[in-house]
């Protein structure tokens, strides 16, 4: 079933799913700071000891992007589930030694 989660927010559905993949720009920052609703329900979701990972298209490290998102203000525990397609990228060369 879809829902438009505009309105009522992620937290319309929080109590119903255990594991959550989150966009990170747009939806937890904009470029420039953090979205501090966003931040509120990451923070929800960790007390409710369910998963999330924070995916991003960024074609860079893992690192790299938690070092943006630390300069933004994020809590680095948050920043631990951050998982770029550059990363992706980087494990699939290196694992196939290309």
């Amino acid at each position: 079933m879809t829902k438009n989660l505009d309105k009522e927010g992620l937290r319309s559905i929080f109590k119903d799913y255990d594991l959550f993949f989150i966009d990170i720009w747009g939806v937890v920052h904009n470029g420039i700071k953090l979205h501090e609703e966003a931040i509120k329900t990451l923070k929800e979701i960790e007390k409710a000891k369910k998963i999330y990972v924070l995916l991003t298209n960024a074609p860079r490290p893992n690192n790299t992007v938690k070092i943006f998102l630390n300069n933004m203000g994020m809590n680095k525990n948050i920043q631990g589930k951050v998982y770029t397609s550059g990363e992706a990228a980087l494990n699939y060369l290196k694992k196939n030694h290309l």
